[in-house]
C-alpha cells in the first residue's frame, strides 16, 4: 500500500521506533536489544516521498506516555523516540536511496524534502497544549492507522514498529468511506496536533539525522549496559517480554505470571 501511494500517506500510530530500555535519566534512548526500526517501512516512504514526491503525514505517541499512576513496565503508549528521530531516520533511508542512485542529495536539497513533504507530530489537544493532560501525564496514541491517497486506509491492532504478535486489521478500499473516516478521525486529529511553526523542525532534522539510533556502536552498547544496571535489568529479555504481553519464548514463566490454562 505504501509503494502504491501517489499523492500522500496519513499515519496515526503509537510509535516507529522501537521498544527502548527503560533509561532514568530521560537523556537518552536506546533500543531493547535485538529490536530494530522497520527498515522495509521506512524504505517504502522514502521511495514514495523521494521517487513519486507523496507527502508524509505522522501522528505519533508522546513519548513515554504512561497510562495513570502505573510504571513504564506496566503500560507505556510511547517508545520514547522523538518526531526529529522518526523523521531523520525517514531522511536517512532517502538519503541512502539517492546514493544507491548515485545522487548525492546537497543540504538544501533535503531541507526542501523535510519542509514540503514530510510531517511528523505527536497526538495533542490544543485545549491542554504541548502534549499534555491537564494533571502533566503525556498524552498517548495508541492508534494503528494510516490512509493512502485519501481512498483507502487500514485500521487494526498491527503496530508498524517491530512488535511480533498475532494481530488483525481491515483494509477499507474505498474512497466514500475513506473519506467519511477522515472527517470523523483523521482531519480533527491533525488539526489538534500539527503546529506548522514549531513541529518537524527543519533544522532540528539536519542536525540529527547523522545520529546512530540502532544501539550497536561501542559508545551505545557502553550506555546499554548502564542502563540496564540502574533498571536492574541485567537481562534485557525482561524489557522485551513486557512490550510482547509476555509471550516471547522462553520469557513468559519467568518474567510474568503463568495462567494455568495457558500452555508454557
Amino acid at each position: 500500500m505504501f509503494d502504491a501511494a501517489k499523492t500522500i500517506i496519513r499515519m496515526s500510530l503509537q510509535d516507529i521506533g522501537p521498544p527502548t530500555i527503560p533509561d532514568p535519566t530521560g537523556n537518552t534512548t536506546f533500543p531493547v536489544p535485538g529490536c530494530v526500526w522497520p527498515h522495509e517501512y521506512i524504505q517504502a516512504w522514502a521511495r514514495a516521498i523521494y521517487e513519486r514526491q507523496v507527502d508524509v503525514e505522522i501522528v505519533l505517541s508522546n513519548p513515554k506516555s504512561i497510562p495513570g499512576d502505573l510504571s513504564m513496565m506496566d503500560a507505556c503508549y510511547g517508545n520514547g523516540w522523538t518526531t526529529i528521530d522518526v523523521a531523520s531516520e525517514i531522511i536517512k533511508a532517502i538519503e541512502k536511496l539517492a546514493d544507491d542512485q548515485e545522487k548525492q542529495l546537497s543540504d538544501d536539497e533535503i531541507r526542501k524534502i523535510i519542509s514540503e513533504n514530510l510531517r511528523v507530530t505527536y497526538i495533542k489537544q490544543s485545549k491542554f497544549g504541548a502534549g499534555l493532560w491537564k494533571d502533566g501525564q503525556c498524552q498517548g496514541n495508541h492508534a494503528k492507522f494510516f490512509i493512502i491517497d485519501d481512498r483507502t486506509y487500514y485500521m487494526g491492532s498491527q503496530n508498524l514498529y517491530e512488535c511480533d504478535l498475532a494481530e488483525w486489521g481491515v483494509v477499507i478500499d474505498d474512497e466514500g468511506e475513506t473519506q467519511r473516516v477522515m472527517e470523523e478521525y483523521w482531519n480533527k486529529l491533525w488539526a489538534e496536533s500539527y503546529d506548522k511553526e514549531k513541529d518537524n523542525n527543519v533544522e532540528d532534522v539536519m542536525g540529527q539525522k547523522d545520529k546512530d539510533r540502532t544501539g550497536e556502536d561501542a559508545e551505545s552498547k557502553k550506555a546499554i549496559k548502564k542502563a540496564l544496571r540502574k533498571q536492574d535489568m541485567e537481562d534485557p529479555m525482561h524489557i522485551l517480554a513486557h512490550h510482547a504481553g509476555g509471550k516471547v519464548p522462553g520469557v513468559h514463566s519467568k518474567y510474568h505470571k503463568h495462567d494455568p490454562d495457558e500452555p508454557e
